[in-house]
């Protein structure tokens, strides 16, 4: 979607995806990994939708290595680099069952920004980044909202960024 800031008019885009799982069935059987193409298209929709404008993309791309690579070859960046900081794993939330262990303490979970060239449009700069380790939240079926979740609320950390849209 494309937002607007009230005050200074300035837009920008934000999308997020979720990619497929290293382990699906479709992904065994033909031994191709769909998350390139997956993370190829949504670059390329993204180049084609924002023209000259900021955009922050980010979700669960289910691996560490080629949409990564992608992105950044089409001139996004990503949250953690832009501040320095070293890529922090978001999978698993622990404590994790067995099977979420096979890919432990992988970085899964992106936030990508691009500015466009400078002069045509405000930039987006990264303030603040992080993997939020401990996360609890109440349950969903509690109309009282007094109980929490037993367990946590996703296999995956969620991943957080503070931006601010500055003029050029």
């Amino acid at each position: 979607c494309k937002l607007k800031c009230l005050k200074t008019s300035a837009v920008f885009a934000i999308a997020t995806a979720h990619f497929t799982w290293q382990g699906h069935k479709s992904e065994y059987e033909s031994g191709v990994n769909v998350r390139k193409e997956q993370a190829a298209r949504a670059s390329n929709f993204l180049l084609g939708y924002v023209k000259r404008q900021p955009v922050i993309f980010g979700g669960d791309l289910n691996e560490s290595f080629w949409p990564k690579r992608i992105f950044e070859k089409k001139g996004f960046k990503h949250c953690f680099e832009t501040l320095g900081l070293p890529v922090r794993p978001t999978h698993p939330t622990r404590p994790s069952l067995a099977h979420e262990e096979r890919n432990a303490d992988s970085a899964l979970d992106w936030i990508f920004f691009r500015n466009p060239e400078r002069g045509s449009s405000p930039q987006l700069r990264v303030l603040l980044s992080s993997v939020i380790k401990d996360m609890r939240g109440l349950s969903s079926d509690d109309p009282d909202e007094k109980k929490l979740l037993a367990v946590q609320p996703s296999d995956h950390m969620p991943v957080m960024s503070v931006f601010r849209l500055d003029k050029d």
